[in-house]
Order: structure tokens, then C-alpha cells, then sequence
């Protein structure tokens, strides 16, 4: 394995540390979402940053509906529950 590859590994564990560690903050959450979206998997980072939206207590109502029908696109059966945000 490549020193490059092991460093990225370490962040990614980092990152998913903080995520369990914190589960009522989202900011581990964006994140990862942002490192997901960096290193090639940017479904899975809109996954988490509409799912983090959505857990905001004030959200407007049409905002509300149109982030729970990108969700529902997204199928969200595929990410951990502790690595999506509500």
C-alpha cells in the first residue's frame, strides 16, 4: 500500500471516529461529506448533506418537501444510519 493511500485511510478513520463520537453534531457529518466528495463519491456526500438539512428544526415547508424527495431519490438504505444526520 502506498504512503498516499494509507494517509487517506487515516483521514477517512478520523473522520468516521468523529461522526460516533459526536452524534448529535452534524459538522463531522458535512465533513465527511466533503472528504467523500473529494476522493470520488460525491452521491453518497449529497446523501449526508441533504440528510443533515432535513434534521434542521426550522426547515421552510417547501424546502422540507423537496429535500425529502431528493432523499427519497437517493435511496438512502445504502449509508450507515449514524453517518446521516436527524
Amino acid at each position: 500500500m502506498k504512503a498516499a493511500d494509507i494517509r487517506t485511510a487515516d483521514q477517512l478513520e478520523g473522520i468516521i471516529a468523529a461522526v460516533f463520537a459526536t452524534p448529535e453534531d452534524d459538522l463531522p457529518r458535512l465533513v465527511l461529506a466533503d472528504w467523500l466528495e473529494e476522493n470520488g463519491d460525491p452521491d453518497h456526500a449529497a446523501l449526508i448533506r441533504v440528510s443533515c438539512d432535513l434534521a434542521k428544526k426550522r426547515l421552510p415547508a417547501e424546502r422540507k418537501k423537496l429535500l425529502q424527495a431528493e432523499l427519497k431519490r437517493m435511496a438512502p438504505t445504502s449509508v450507515p444510519a449514524p453517518m446521516v444526520c436527524g
